[in-house]
C-alpha cells in the first residue's frame, strides 16, 4: 500500500491542490470571492495538508481483498452490461430523492447541502461506470472520466460554501472581538490566516487586519 501510495503521490498532491482550489470557490462564493485576495500561501498549504490527511486514512482503512475482487470483476467482458443496470437504478434513485427533497429544503436540509449529496453521489456513480468502461475494455478513452470529474468538482464546490454558510450562520461558536476602534459581541470567526480575520457579524462578512485586532475572546462557556 506505502508503495502505491508513493507512486503517485504526485498525482495525489496535484488532486489535493485541485480539491482546495475548487473547495475554496465554493467556499468564497458565500462570503465574497474578493476575500479570496486577503488570504495568504500558508493558508492554502494548511489547506492541502488537511485534504492529504483526510485522503491518506481511508486509503488505508479500504478492505485490499475487495478491492481486488472488483477489480478482476471489472475486466470481464460482460462487467459493463452486468454492472450498468443497479448503477442506472440507483442514479434513478438519487434522482428521486433530489426531487423529492427540493420540496422539504426549508424543514429538513440545506439547498447546499442536497446539491452536495447529489453531486456526490453521481461522481461516485459515474466513476464506477467509468472504472468498469475502462477495465472491461468497453472504453479507453479518457471521455468517459468527463461525468464523473465535473460531478466531482460540483459536490466539492457546493460542500465548500455549504460549510461557509454553516460557519457564518450557524456555529454556536461565538467570540468577541475587540480592535482599535470598534469591539463585536456575538460574532463567529469564518475563516483566519496570518493575515487577518473573516467575520460573520451582524449578517455581514468583514475582514479584520491582525495588527488591528487587540483580543479575541470565546463568548461561549467551556465546558469540561
Amino acid at each position: 500500500m506505502l508503495e502505491n501510495i508513493s507512486k503517485y503521490w504526485a498525482l495525489l498532491t496535484v488532486a489535493a491542490f485541485a480539491v482546495v482550489s475548487v473547495f475554496n470557490i465554493g467556499y468564497f462564493y458565500i462570503i465574497g470571492l474578493h476575500f479570496i485576495g486577503v488570504m495568504d500561501l500558508t493558508n492554502v498549504i494548511y489547506s492541502v495538508g488537511l485534504v492529504l490527511g483526510f485522503l491518506l486514512p481511508p486509503l488505508f482503512a479500504l478492505p485490499v481483498g475487495a478491492i481486488e475482487d472488483f477489480r478482476k470483476a471489472a475486466k470481464q467482458p460482460d462487467a459493463l452490461s452486468r454492472y450498468f443496470k443497479p448503477i442506472k437504478w440507483a442514479s434513478w434513485a438519487v434522482i428521486a430523492f433530489f426531487c423529492v427533497a427540493l420540496f422539504f429544503t426549508h424543514n429538513f436540509l440545506s439547498t447546499m447541502t442536497l446539491f452536495s449529496i447529489t453531486f456526490g453521489a453521481a461522481a461516485v456513480f459515474g466513476s464506477l461506470v467509468a472504472y468498469i468502461a475502462w477495465q472491461s475494455g468497453a472504453s479507453r478513452s479518457w471521455v468517459v472520466l468527463a461525468g464523473p470529474l465535473s460531478a466531482s468538482a460540483l459536490a466539492i464546490f457546493w460542500i465548500g460554501g455549504n460549510i461557509a454558510d454553516h460557519e457564518a450562520r450557524f456555529s454556536k461558536t461565538t467570540y468577541r472581538i475587540t480592535t482599535k476602534d470598534a469591539e463585536y459581541s456575538e460574532a463567529r470567526l469564518v475563516r483566519s490566516s496570518s493575515t487577518g480575520f473573516i467575520v460573520s457579524h451582524d449578517k455581514r462578512f468583514m475582514f479584520v487586519p491582525s495588527g488591528e485586532v487587540k483580543s479575541i475572546a470565546q463568548m461561549n462557556p467551556y465546558v469540561e
